[in-house]
């Protein structure tokens, strides 16, 4: 129904896109089209979410991407695709391309806020990725909101993402999860944009983006400014904390990596993945799905497939790769960590279509879970191969260990290589009040590097907590539990709200940490949502 729609409408606009007034169109039928689909949403939680799919699918493909750089500068006004709410407005400004040249040419640099225009206090949220959209943390912009109406939340734009000067290459159709865009079309892209760039794709950096950021405050003056900032966003605040006559009172780190550390190098696999073991055995439902003994077992399991050791008739060399390559990537969040004991039960009957689906249907969460609209995968790698992994080269024991490859190297040989300020900086002489959590089964930020970071903070001023058994971004799940129909797991969100709400506030105590000892299990541990996973593969 799709394609009919989009061949059909496609044919027409061609027709009148001649009249000025016409260009706007494709967004007003396809919002149009969106609710429709909407009127068929019904109540068939397996059923929604092959809709929400389709529906993000759709909006790719209706939305002119030539329109991603073209914007309304410095005047506030409604965001596209957002409600009439006098609250939510967004912005583009233009910002050097390289800060350090007075003569360089000017980028846009795009902001979406929420709240009043006159506040007593700005909570400023830097998205992760690197390449995430500021549009994806709204639901906690309004949780701000609602908690201290004296607040107004800005969500910026990573220079080279969303509304931003954006990284993207014209023949992407579809926003795809990182590690899944196909590795020609990747190298094809790249090239595309080195030879439009040229030497200036270095600029597109945590160093430049925190000077956009410093550009950004000059806006409200004299207003105390409080930064959340998770996963790659935590580089992007300590680029902001370089220059210290801001005005910053807070700073809230989540899953933190250090700015200019080649920080995969250090990475501790094995707690992750004995995490999910020692949490899964202690599961009824999921222990039955593995059925394994003990850790070496799952070691082996993996080993074995790699060296074609298992399943060697049933599974293709495609299906091997991509055990190889992503199923380590499935206990990176908690909301995909469920699909990780039914990849293991699809190994061990061989069953190559199951493990497709897994796959499948994990890229597909990553775009409409996270709600990364006009996410660009250049800019992510143009920063993670430089900034977060550096020189590092595959792990050698990572293959021999478990039998997984690390994905992301092979795309780094297209990526041109850039110089970036050391990890040597420390913010001991700020006084910023700063609040460090990790979750301990993270297969990314380790609890190494939150530790690390602690270190450049002044110790009267910083605090560390790991949560346990949690993955990346370990108090922000981003999925509906509705789905799983158990409160229990709604207690990790609750936490983190309660955390920020009384960190965040204009007193000078830290939060009560207590809820962090009384969240549940990772969701793998929940007979409903492994089932409920099933069940959606069950009906692929």
């Amino acid at each position: 129904m799709g394609k009919i729609f989009i061949r059909i409408f496609y044919k027409v606009k061609i027709k009148i896109f001649e009249y000025t007034i016409i260009k706007y169109v494709p967004n007003f039928f396809g919002l149009i089209f969106l609710l429709l689909l909407l009127w068929f949403w019904g109540t068939n939680k397996i059923n929604r979410k092959k809709i929400e799919i389709f529906e993000h699918d759709l909006l790719n493909q209706i939305s002119n991407t030539t329109n991603l750089n073209q914007y309304v500068y410095n005047k506030w006004h409604r965001c596209e695709f957002s409600t009439f709410s006098k609250l939510e407005k967004c912005m583009k400004i233009k910002v050097p391309l390289n800060w350090e040249d007075k003569n360089s040419e000017k980028i846009g640099f795009f902001i979406r806020r929420y709240g009043e225009e006159n506040p007593k206090k700005i909570i400023l949220i830097l998205s992760g990725g690197p390449g995430g959209i500021g549009n994806s943390y709204i639901s906690l912009a309004k949780e701000f909101y609602e908690y201290d109406k004296t607040a107004l939340v800005l969500m910026p734009d990573h220079r080279g993402t969303g509304y931003s000067e954006n990284l993207h290459c014209p023949i992407d159709k579809r926003t795809l999860s990182i590690q899944d865009i196909d590795n020609n079309k990747f190298a094809s892209c790249f090239d595309y944009l080195k030879s439009k760039w040229q030497d200036k794709l270095k600029h597109f950096n945590s160093s430049q983006a925190g000077q956009d950021i410093h550009e950004l405050i000059k806006l409200y003056p004299n207003i105390p400014i409080y930064i959340y900032a998770s996963s790659y966003g935590t580089i992007w605040a300590q680029r902001v904390l370089n220059k210290k006559t801001l005005n910053i009172k807070k700073v809230y780190l989540e899953s933190p990596f250090i700015a200019g550390k080649n920080n995969f190098l250090e990475r501790n696999l094995e707690t992750a993945v004995f995490s999910f073991y020692d949490n899964c055995k202690q599961a009824k439902y999921c222990s039955d799905k593995i059925q394994l003994n003990n850790i070496e077992n799952l070691k082996e399991l993996f080993r074995d497939i790699a060296h074609k050791k298992r399943c060697s008739h049933e599974f293709n060399e495609n299906t091997r790769e991509l055990i190889a390559k992503k199923s380590l990537w499935l206990l990176q969040y908690n909301y995909t960590a469920p699909l990780f004991p039914l990849l293991i039960s699809g190994i061990k009957h061989c069953d190559e279509h199951i493990i497709n689906n897994i796959f499948k249907y994990k890229s597909e969460i990553n775009v409409t879970e996270i709600g990364n609209f006009k996410y660009s995968v250049y800019l992510h790698y143009n920063v993670f191969c430089n900034e977060i992994i550096g020189s590092y080269k595959n792990n050698n024991i990572t293959i021999n260990e478990f039998g997984f490859i690390e994905n992301y190297i092979n795309k780094c040989q297209y990526v041109p290589f850039y110089s970036n300020e050391n990890s040597e900086q420390n913010y001991k002489n700020l006084n910023v009040k700063t609040l460090i959590v990790t979750g301990e089964a993270d297969v990314s930020a380790t609890k190494e590097f939150a530790l690390e970071l602690k270190e450049k903070f002044m110790t009267e001023k910083v605090r560390f907590v790991g949560v346990k058994n949690l993955a990346h971004i370990p108090l922000a799940f981003r999925i509906n539990y509705e789905d799983f129909f158990e409160q229990k797991y709604l207690g990790a969100e609750k936490c983190r709200l309660n955390i920020l709400f009384e960190f965040f506030n204009e007193k000078n105590e830290w939060p009560n940490l207590q809820c962090l000892t009384e969240i549940y299990p990772p969701i793998y541990s929940s007979d409903n949502a492994l089932k409920y996973y099933e069940s959606i593969f069950n009906n692929s």
